[in-house]
């Protein structure tokens, strides 16, 4: 009879312990489930961070491409002001030597 209390025994410990290391596979596959998407996600986090940097790269070249384009203006806009002056002082001398040839016909007469 104490054969039969102990294998009785030892079944039941034997039945608990496979229900805990069923539910102990259960729950590391799910764990491991849970880790694949973590990673997935992971890996997609890391693209767009990836997509972002070169937007902000490309951003950053545009904004340099418009500093550029200002000193560019600023330099045209001088340059527009400089030909201003020329044509104002060439029109000047023409007019000085326009009148001194005039002045010259005039005083043979």
């Amino acid at each position: 009879m104490a054969d039969k209390v102990t294998e009785s025994i030892s079944k039941k410990d034997l039945d608990l312990i496979l229900q805990v290391n069923k539910k102990a596979i259960e729950i590391k596959n799910y764990v491991s489930e849970q880790n694949e998407e973590i990673i997935q996600l992971l890996q997609e986090n890391k693209e767009k961070q990836i997509e972002f940097e070169e937007k902000i790269s490309k951003l950053s070249k545009i904004d340099k491409i418009e500093e550029k384009i200002e000193s560019l203006n600023r330099q045209a806009h001088d340059i527009s002001r400089d030909l201003f002056k020329i044509q104002v002082l060439f029109v000047s001398g023409v007019l000085g030597f326009a009148f001194q040839v005039f002045q010259f016909f005039t005083s043979k007469k």
